[in-house]
């Protein structure tokens, strides 16, 4: 078993690195999807903004208008009652009206010409900047695509770690692994080499004491920083299936 403890470890430290940079990964992922999404919404509104402001003028000008049309029509029918007035004071009154009604859309002529001039510039706007918009828009759905369909990839990779992991602890004693699951909450190198007399993490004197005893023991815990220490000239390199492969396809 104490052959086979150091490689299993090892192997979970490499699991257990490459499953927090995966997490590192997906959550900068996440964070990269709802600023998408953020921005997304930002462009909807850009572009519903400008179709707003054109439908806007347009009302505008639609009621300038009426109202105008009103006054207009108010206007012939005063002219064609003057014609019907014999009363000297009754058709001055009646003239008055006129006037005023007339003068009231005159000045609404001068309205019109603004809101027109207002809707122009808006349908202007709407022609120059819809478009660049609607590319903005086209192009942050496909990053949102693509980062979700990223973050998909990294989650399939999350699983299969997690498998992994599951079978390399089995081999590992109850003790130890207990050990060093403390251990790797604190440190990213929880199993490291001897290095002469020294923890090569903390470079805490190892007392002879416990240098013999790794001629025994596979491990033992530096009292310093706790981290498990394995003399480097017992560790054997093990190959993987896939590096075995490798090796006779080359040959």
């Amino acid at each position: 078993m104490n052959n086979l403890l150091i490689p299993q470890l090892k192997k979970l430290v490499s699991i257990d690195t490459s499953i927090r940079a995966l997490m590192q990964q997906m959550e900068k992922r996440a964070n990269e999807i709802e600023e998408t999404k953020k921005a997304l919404v930002g462009a909807s509104d850009q572009i519903d903004n400008l179709h707003q402001a054109k439908e806007a003028a347009k009302k505008t000008v639609n009621i300038e208008e009426l109202e105008s049309q009103s006054l207009r029509d108010q206007e012939i029918s005063i002219r064609e009652s003057l014609n019907n007035i014999k009363s000297t004071k009754e058709y001055e009154l009646k003239n008055k009206e006129l006037i005023l009604v007339s003068d009231k859309r005159l000045l609404l002529d001068d309205v019109i010409i603004k809101v027109w001039h207002d809707l122009e510039g808006t349908e202007k706007k709407l022609a120059q900047d819809l478009p660049g918009y609607i590319e903005k828009h086209k192009t942050l759905v496909a990053e949102k695509i693509e980062r979700e369909q990223s973050l998909s990839s990294l989650t399939e990779q999350l699983d299969e770690l997690e498998k992994e992991r599951i079978e390399a602890s089995k081999v590992v004693p109850e003790k130890w692994l207990t050990k060093y699951t403390r251990m790797r909450l604190l440190v990213d190198d929880p199993i490291i080499p001897l290095s002469s007399t020294h923890c090569s993490a903390c470079f805490y004197s190892i007392p002879r004491q416990e240098i013999s005893n790794l001629k025994r023991d596979a491990l033992i815990i530096c009292r310093n920083c706790y981290r498990f220490i394995y003399r480097a000239d017992e560790e054997k390199p093990t190959a993987t299936i896939k590096e075995n492969q490798i090796t006779a396809e080359l040959k």
